[in-house]
Order: C-alpha cells, then structure tokens, then sequence
C-alpha cells in the first residue's frame, strides 16, 4: 500500500534553499495510509454569527461557512460522544505564515493541501503511482485546477514548485511519515455582500507553536462559487530562518542589487509614481489633466529623463523582465498619448506595522529562475519613536530572479505592504 502524502518536511527544505539559518520548527510528518489516520479591514457586523458544535448548521451561511473551513483544512470525525469538527492531521492551519496573495502559500504547502484535500481514496492514488519510486505523478491539468479553484493561483506561479517537470508536464510528489494531531475547531463568521470572514480558533491541547487564532476571508464569485482571498495567523512561535538582506549566501552582491532598484522600481507602480522621478514637483505638469482611454486623472510627463512611454520601458527593463514591466502597468500608471508621456496621479498608503529591519532571506533554484523567498514580520501596530515591537505575524513572500539573454533581470516581486 502507497504512502497517502508527500514528506512535508524534505519539501520546506528544499524551499528553504541555500543560505538558510537554523532550521525550519519540524512540521507533522505524512501519514502512510489511511488507515493510519483517526477516524481593505472589511466592516464587521454588530453580532457575528456562531457555530461553534460539530452538528449540522441551521442554515445556508453556516453551510457555506462549514465548507470553507473544510476546504481549507476540516473534517467531521465520529468518536463515540459524537460528531466533532476537526483539523485534518496534514491542513493549511499548520502553515505558519499569513497570507494576503496565493503565491505567499509555499510549493510545499500547496502540495500537502493537495493531497490531504483531494485524493484520499486509495484506489485514486494508485492511479496516479509513480512507478519509478514510492510517490505520485499528478497532470498540471488536475494540480493547477484544484489550486486555482479555491486559491486563485495561477499555472505560472505554480510551475515555479520544484516537483514541477516541464517535459512531463506533472507534478511529482514523495511519500511517507506521520501526520500531526488534529485539533477541535470553533468559529463565527461574518456574511458580507461580496466576500465572508471566518474567525476560527482551534483548541491547542499539546502546546505546539501553531497559530490557534485565524481571520480566513473569501470572495464569492459571479458564478456562485468562491475563492480564498487571505488568512492571518499569529503562531505561538514565529520562524525564525534564512539570512539577512545582503548575504552573499543567498545571492550575489549583484542580485542583491538588481532587487533593491527592482524594488524602489515596483514602488512607482504600487504606491506612488512619483518614486521614479527624481523631482516630481517639477517633473508633472499638474496644471493640465487629462483623460487617456476613458480614465481621467493622468497629467503630462515634463522631465527629461524618459523621451516616452517605450522608453520608459526600455529603461525599467534594465532590471525588470519586459513581462513583469507590462504586468505592473496593466492599470495604466504610465500611459502615452500624442507622443507624450503621461502619469495617472494617486498614491497608496503602506503598511507601518511591517518591520523591514527584521527580513530574513532564502532561495533556491528551479530551471533559469531563482525563486528569493523574502520572509516579513509584523507588528500588531505601528513602531512609535524608539519603541522597540514584537513581531507577531511573519509572511513568506516570494520573488523571482531569471536568467535572460541580458543577464538577470527581476520577473516577480510585491511589495510587503
């Protein structure tokens, strides 16, 4: 009889890459069978509904609410006092990291949700058996579907995991080892028009350092159905691996630079344009608006350092793929018209509880592309003065180096805001 999961701890190894410092907190191991396993801040309303018994809810939000955390991670056990609503013993609820985007869940958390989500029965795996060795070899078509459903990714993101095999076109995964205990689940939510919040706390009777508190928010889809958006954690004990920004372990002191100005560049696209100026107050001409394919706001590029909007692009893409340079301005942040450089007037704030000055940093390679994992702390609140701030919640953030016929060049990275 196969192994029913992938070894989750050789997978976060391998994310972990060169230049690692200590190593990851040991996570469950996989079990062998299944025999082995036993049986924007959205507005919140004035009383959050609640459910937190394992019987069956009274109506179709607690339903829905019921089918997303079993999604994510759930299951109703029978023991002899009754139904209980558990974590399953390989879930995303052992994923110590926040997320805010779907290419925040590592390659080896997206690997263990999808074989403790989706193939459960055995006569299933053996369909997908790697006869080569003790594992299984699953099509892109069936991996990168059931991932996209519920998270959003894209084929893209998800073809920069290890066990990808381009020539195959599959994802192949290892077996073996032992699951973790499963803990009791309790939760409210909060039904919004367009998405649903679900707090959950899972009762920690073995004091492990995983997180027991969860904000989990989905968007509904026009179609009726609906994707996870985020989830925020707070693990009783943070990971603390990988080196310092800067390392020479990691990368080389010309990676390391080629990301600092990729940085400050995606900076102009995702908080304020002005970023690539040099003076902006003098570089925009704010005394003449104009409207550019519909979308008002835009006002007239004065400066001398770009003749237009290609070479604009000619010049970003010193550091940046031409791919990552359209993908940044798809909104239209820099446009052209008449020959003339425009740029859509606005900023975004940041996020002041992010602690940059505690960065850690890992990396590996798949193929021409180096995959940085930029690990980011937070505060429950903004540093004030000199105050010194606990982090709370950390975010594994990855960005992507590739090897092109022009050197390297940044082709993903968003900022931690």
């Amino acid at each position: 009889m196969r192994a029913l999961f992938a070894l989750f701890t050789a997978l976060l190894l391998v994310l972990a890459g060169c230049g690692t410092q200590g190593t990851p907190p040991e996570p469950p191991a996989s079990p062998s069978s299944p025999a082995s396993q036993e049986a924007p801040e959205p507005p919140a309303p004035e009383e959050p509904a609640s459910q937190p018994e394992a019987a069956e809810p009274s109506n179709p939000d607690d339903t829905l609410a019921r089918e997303m955390i079993l999604a994510y991670g759930g299951e109703v056990v029978t023991k002899k006092d009754g139904d209980h609503f558990v974590t399953k013993q390989f879930n995303l609820f052992q994923m110590p990291y926040s997320w805010t985007r779907p290419e925040e869940i590592p390659p080896a958390c997206y690997d263990l949700w999808f074989l403790a989500s989706t193939f459960e029965e055995e006569d299933r795996l053996e369909k997908y058996a790697d006869p080569q060795k003790d594992g299984w070899v699953f099509p892109q078509e069936v991996y990168e579907e059931r991932i996209g459903s519920c998270f959003g990714a894209t084929p893209e993101h998800l073809r920069r995991n290890p066990g990808y095999d381009p020539q195959e076109k599959c994802y192949r995964m290892e077996g073996g080892g032992d699951g973790g205990a499963q803990q009791e689940i309790a939760y409210t939510y909060q039904r919004q028009k367009d998405y649903m919040i679900l707090d959950i706390t899972l009762e920690d009777l073995y004091g492990n350092s995983w997180a027991s508190q969860f904000r989990l928010i989905a968007d509904f889809k026009e179609d009726g159905g609906w994707v996870f958006r985020s989830c925020e954690c707070q693990p009783g004990e943070l990971p603390q691996w990988g080196e310092e920004r800067g390392n020479t372990a990691v990368l080389t002191k010309e990676q390391w630079d080629l990301l600092d100005r990729a940085e400050d560049l995606v900076r102009a696209f995702e908080v304020d344009p002005s970023f690539l100026l040099e003076e902006s107050a003098k570089e925009i001409d704010y005394d003449h608006p104009a409207e550019i394919g519909g979308q008002g706001g835009y006002y007239p590029y004065t400066g001398d350092q770009y003749t237009g909007l290609d070479d604009l692009r000619d010049q970003l893409c010193r550091t940046l793929t031409p791919d990552f340079f359209d993908r940044l301005n798809q909104y239209g942040t820099f446009a052209e018209q008449d020959g003339r450089l425009y740029i859509l007037d606005g900023c975004r704030g940041t996020n002041l509880a992010y602690l940059e000055a505690e960065d850690r940093f890992t990396a590996y390679t798949v193929g021409e592309e180096l995959i940085v994992t930029r690990y980011a702390y937070y505060a429950d609140s903004a540093p004030t003065g000199t105050e010194k701030v606990q982090a709370t919640q950390v975010r594994a953030m990855p960005m992507v180096l590739k090897n092109t016929q022009d050197g390297w060049r940044v082709d993903f990275l968003r900022l931690p805001n």
